[in-house]
């Protein structure tokens, strides 16, 4: 437990005694004054949304679902009630991650009765589901702002839907690369195989095997680089450690997921990026610095379009 004051611990155990007896309205209750205090416990949050759940006000669960996502999914003791939530508010995408991640024995009935739920959802929706699925599909005419919101929106697709505007929107040219890093990130959490399509930074179509996908903060040229900054800045310079770190999170959005083929020198590429932060440009003593300039170069112009649009 946090650093709970002792009366603040025993209104979360009252809480939790409620929830047992099925008095959700007092566990919302309570928990909204634990909040107050703690707005970022887990457990209180987590306790809230259950009970959110049991009182029919699902999207206000979900709300808390979506904003703990990580912490939650790292405890499997979660994932019935997150299932639950999810499936009310027919938010499929979020629930087969879930469900990729629960253990075997749970996971084809999970799977199974994820895929009842979108069926339900198909018959009765079927034109809404037809718009939002087009949306998805061409969201390259969208400004970046609308793509986040779209994609968000995806979460709430039928699997195979999101795979058929997922694969459209990949191979499309005109949408803006961190949209597709985030749904080949989301593909990869599905663990669902096989290939897309993906035309990438370069206007090069690529063949994406969805298995050797790996989250962005698991491949080594990007860990290097936030390890170099956070060494050399961390005690000395804070800001500037907070700037390039979110200067390279930035860049590592259109870089996915070829990192090894772009950052072929994770000590220059540092280099270089703070050299810029200050107006300047660092030299290119050989053909792979030239490269990973021109790469840092085409980053920023992709940058500079999508905030005009």
């Amino acid at each position: 437990m946090m650093n709970f004051k002792k009366n603040d611990q025993i209104i979360l155990m009252s809480a939790r005694e409620d929830f047992d007896d099925h008095r959700f309205k007092q566990v919302i209750n309570k928990t909204e004054k634990l909040l107050e205090k703690y707005p970022d416990s887990i457990s209180v949050n987590f306790l809230r949304a259950k009970a959110l759940y049991w009182v029919g006000r699902y999207a206000e669960a979900q709300k808390i679902m979506i904003e703990f996502q990580e912490e939650l999914l790292s405890n499997q003791r979660n994932y019935q009630a997150m299932l639950a939530i999810s499936l009310k508010n027919n938010a499929f995408i979020f629930a087969r991650e879930i469900a990729a991640k629960t253990a075997l024995k749970d996971q084809n009935s999970w799977l199974k009765q994820i895929a009842k739920v979108e069926q339900a959802y198909r018959l009765k929706n079927s034109i809404t589901l037809n718009a939002k699925t087009r949306k998805l599909a061409h969201i390259g005419v969208l400004p970046a702002y609308n793509q986040v919101h779209t994609i968000n929106d995806s979460l709430y697709l039928p699997l195979k839907e999101y795979l058929i505007a997922s694969k459209a929107m990949l191979a499309d040219p005109f949408t803006w690369q961190v949209s597709k890093t985030q749904i080949l990130v989301q593909l990869m959490k599905l663990r669902i195989g096989g290939t897309v399509q993906l035309s990438w930074l370069d206007q090069q179509i690529y063949k994406i095997d969805l298995t050797q996908l790996r989250t962005i903060d698991r491949y080594p040229s990007l860990t290097t680089m936030l390890d170099i900054i956070d060494r050399k800045y961390a005690a000395t310079d804070p800001i500037k450690l907070q700037l390039l770190e979110r200067e390279i999170i930035t860049q590592s959005n259109y870089i996915y997921p070829f990192f090894n083929r772009i950052i072929l020198d994770p000590h220059y590429w540092v280099r270089a990026v703070v050299t810029e932060l200050f107006g300047e440009r660092l030299q290119a003593n050989s053909s792979s610095e030239r490269d990973m300039l021109a790469w840092i170069d085409q980053i920023h112009e992709q940058e500079s379009k999508m905030k005009m649009i």
